[in-house]
């Protein structure tokens, strides 16, 4: 039986047509994607449920040692106690990459072929490329806003040494808005890495946030959307994990006071169901961002095609 393609990602379309033509697309193949990334959901699920039981039951901990209210504080903050945090938070990172590689490869395979394919294998499939490229990826992206946070205190706390508060404040909001706005590009550059075979990361990167930066209208607008929608997703996804959270932190506050913990016993165990579930909804949820930047990709590459060929022409 002959694969139907789709819609071409690169037209010049509006941020509108981007949008809705990117989670149209994702939405359409749900169950192909779902098919080939199960395994990898599941497990950054499981990722999500150690990281979230894990700093649950260590909240009394942090609040202690942040208190200074006992030599229980100072445990939680001892190397080993670091350590364990690093490695988890790693193990999740890991997780989130390889999820987040199986939305670059089924745009990745659209943009070639114009259709996603339905793994052949009931436990799926996966791009090793793909999933390189998006660890590389995504280490680059957390190197460039961690830099960008640094100089951002840095300048933060010269200008309240050389401003008054209230000037200082200003001017350091000011900041933190122009800064944001420039990270904008980013996520379009990482998609134009990502579809971009054999590409090095700073060759492709740099030319492309260049392009973003050029098209920040459309790229604003795609941004903004796509975080509201994102975060209105898991607002709800999360509320569960929310209320249980709360209810833990009043009783653990509570226990620094001397107050019994009032909470059930196997509330570990909870934890780590409750944050499971979670995390695989959520996984999706994040799997999706990636469609409306790719159509985002194609239409900005469609316009350079044809300023280039304009050009040329006259």
């Amino acid at each position: 039986m002959k694969q139907e393609t789709e819609p071409s990602a690169f037209h010049v379309r509006s941020s509108q047509a981007v949008i809705s033509a990117g989670y149209k697309l994702y939405m359409s193949n749900f169950r192909k994607i779902l098919r080939s990334s199960w395994i990898a959901a599941l497990a950054y699920a499981l990722c999500t449920g150690l990281l979230g039981s894990f700093a649950m039951s260590q909240v009394p901990q942090f609040t202690m040692a942040i208190l200074g209210a006992s030599e229980a504080g100072a445990q939680a903050m001892s190397m080993t106690f670091v350590l364990k945090i690093f490695l988890i938070i790693l193990l999740f990172a890991a997780a989130t990459a390889v999820l987040l590689s199986y939305g670059y490869a089924a745009c990745s395979e659209h943009a070639q072929t114009g259709a996603i394919t339905t793994a052949a294998r009931w436990y799926g499939r996966i791009d090793k490329a793909m999933v390189w490229r998006t660890v590389k990826g995504t280490l680059w992206m957390m190197l460039f806003i961690f830099i960008a946070g640094m100089l951002t205190g840095i300048c933060q706390a010269l200008l309240g040494r050389v401003l008054s508060p209230l000037t200082a404040m200003a001017a350091s909001l000011l900041l933190m808005l122009f800064i944001a706005v420039l990270l904008l590009p980013l996520p379009y550059a990482l998609t134009k890495y990502m579809l971009t075979p054999k590409a090095h990361f700073l060759k492709a990167v740099g030319p492309a946030f260049a392009t973003g930066l050029r098209h920040l209208g459309s790229v604003f607008v795609v941004a903004l959307v796509v975080a509201i929608i994102t975060m209105l997703l898991s607002l709800v996804v999360q509320m569960p994990a929310n209320i249980l959270y709360v209810a833990n932190m009043q009783s653990q506050l509570g226990t620094l006071q001397g107050d019994p913990a009032g909470m059930p016993e196997r509330l570990g165990l909870l934890n780590f169901v409750v944050f499971t579930i979670m995390g695989f909804i959520q996984g999706y949820i994040h799997l999706s961002t990636i469609f409306p930047y790719y159509y985002l990709y194609g239409s900005i590459e469609k316009q350079e095609e044809e300023k280039k060929q304009l050009k040329i022409e006259d």
